[in-house]
């Protein structure tokens, strides 16, 4: 068992600090926080892809966090959505400070069902179609 865990830090060690790594945690940070809030607002996946002109599946792949979005593509949803996007850039730790913030939100979710992996894509709740006012995308 110790090789094997040296093994694995050898293989890790200093991927934190990878543009690959951190754009991976950026954009599953990103898909968790659209979750949310679809879950919040009680929409569907298709609601939201149609307010955007997109296709669900479009969707699906930003909440599996497996699409590579532009900041433009992330403004639009954000506004879709009723929120406001912050992307900014930090010291180096910021590997760390995602990494510990990525664990630390599993963690916390661990007793709902996670919106990122809904397979079935049932509906929210709201009545299809209708979605809030500041949601109006153009």
């Amino acid at each position: 068992m110790a090789n094997l865990k040296g093994w694995w830090e050898e293989l890790t060690d200093g991927i934190e600090e990878t543009p690959e790594y951190q754009a991976e945690c950026f954009a599953i940070k990103i898909a968790m926080e659209i979750g949310k809030r679809i879950k919040e607002l009680n929409i569907t996946k298709m609601e939201l892809a149609k307010n955007l002109g997109v296709s669900k599946s479009y969707i699906s792949q930003i909440l599996q966090g497996s699409n590579n979005m532009t900041i433009l593509t992330i403004c639009k949803i954000a506004k879709a959505l009723g929120m406001k996007p912050d992307i900014d850039l930090q010291k180096i730790d910021y590997a760390q400070k995602m990494t510990d913030f990525l664990f630390a939100s599993f963690d916390e979710e661990e007793s709902e069902p996670n919106p990122l992996y809904d397979a079935n894509d049932t509906k929210l709740g709201c009545e299809e179609g209708k979605l809030p006012a500041f949601a109006k995308v153009s």
